[in-house]
């Protein structure tokens, strides 16, 4: 059996705590609809299987700053896959889901991206927005993109066709580190994993 620890990880500061289990041989990452000119996806995210057994990423972003309930603007940390069109749930309960609008870049710092419809909760600093199939006016209703399966371990080459990455499965992780950060909608499907949230 292979160990996929094998693969060149922990580059970024870790945000695995101890690790139980990982999926033998990890898993190729499906490009598809990724925006490559990112050149790279730091380690961290979370992933599902799709029918043809690829991994697909779970997408989303890191708050860069507190939001109010009323808000349609979010700054988030850059580094994220977060698309116009793309339909994003905030991390609270209550959250309602609406598509993006426009995402700029320009910001040295960090990314805001707006929403055609705030999503009618209060958002703090670290906590995350999160892709979801298609608009939610009522609240904690969204569909995730893929069930997921647990924790892409490597940076992604986005330059590669097939880039490889280890998988985590069962472990104790920091959320602090994670790229994404860890959604309850997220976490909730993956009950061999315990996390260690930021103080928001």
């Amino acid at each position: 059996m292979d160990d996929v620890r094998k693969y060149g990880e922990y580059q970024y500061m870790p945000f695995i705590i101890n690790e139980t289990i990982d999926k033998p041989g990890g898993g190729t990452l499906k490009i598809g609809s990724l925006d490559r000119s990112k050149g790279s996806i730091a380690p961290g995210f979370f992933v599902g299987e799709t029918e043809k057994g690829l991994l697909q990423m779970l997408v989303g972003a890191v708050l860069f700053a507190d939001v109010a309930n009323n808000a349609v603007n979010y700054k988030v940390k850059k580094g994220h896959q977060v698309k116009v069109g793309m339909f994003l749930a905030g991390d609270a309960e209550g959250s309602k889901a609406y598509a993006v609008t426009k995402v700029v870049t320009t910001d040295a710092e960090f990314d805001t991206i707006t929403l055609g419809t705030t999503l009618g909760v209060t958002l703090k600093t670290g906590q995350s927005l999160y892709e979801v199939k298609a608009e939610d006016a009522v609240g904690d209703a969204g569909e995730l993109q893929v069930k997921p399966l647990g924790i892409a371990k490597n940076e992604i080459d986005l330059s590669v066709n097939h880039p490889v990455t280890g998988v985590s499965l069962s472990g104790y992780y920091t959320v602090a580190t994670m790229v994404f950060g860890a959604p309850k909608a997220i976490t909730k499907h993956l009950p061999m994993m315990q996390f260690k949230y930021p103080n928001v």
